[in-house]
């Protein structure tokens, strides 16, 4: 229903970008947290 939703209003690759960025920003957090190193 969501997927439709944002397909329908032309929002879909703004919504992957936005979800990835969020993916992103997890990841980090959590190699900060257990001090590991990560590349961009």
């Amino acid at each position: 229903m969501f997927k439709n939703k944002i397909f329908r209003l032309g929002l879909r690759e703004k919504w992957y970008e936005h979800k990835m960025e969020k993916y992103k920003e997890f990841a980090i957090e959590w190699c900060e947290e257990h001090v590991l190193e990560y590349e961009e």
